[in-house]
């Protein structure tokens, strides 16, 4: 089992190949759309991202942190004390989101994510 600064530093080393694909990812698109251009090709939207946001996804019932956690490392809802509710990871010992430790009151778990027989007892 890592220990917490292995898994920070596993987290910073996932994050910036994240945004490493991300701007390869903008290039490549860049490079398709003025190849596209220049062939004289009509203009195409197959390559436009469909954005996600929190509301696209259904969320289960709030739990509170002080009483159960969710599997490390699966995506939740988390309820701040200032009202927001971002989505967040519970690395099995401190919850992380928006690039930092957060301290939530609640949690709520994605429906999508949740065993089928949860399924049926959220509906």
């Amino acid at each position: 089992m890592k220990n917490v600064h292995e898994q920070r530093e596993e987290l910073a080393r996932l994050t910036r190949y994240a945004n490493q694909l991300a701007a390869d990812l903008a290039d490549t698109r860049a490079r398709i759309r003025l190849l596209v251009s220049s062939l004289g090709l009509p203009k195409i939207s197959l390559f436009r991202p469909h954005a996600h946001g929190p509301a696209d996804f259904r969320f289960g019932p709030a739990f509170a942190v002080t009483e159960t956690q969710p599997e490390p490392w699966k995506s939740v809802r988390l309820h701040l004390a200032d009202g927001s509710m971002p989505l967040g990871v519970w690395t099995g010992f401190e919850w992380w989101s928006q690039g930092r430790v957060q301290h939530p009151s609640h949690w709520q778990s994605i429906l999508s994510e949740m065993p089928p027989s949860e399924h049926a007892e959220a509906s």
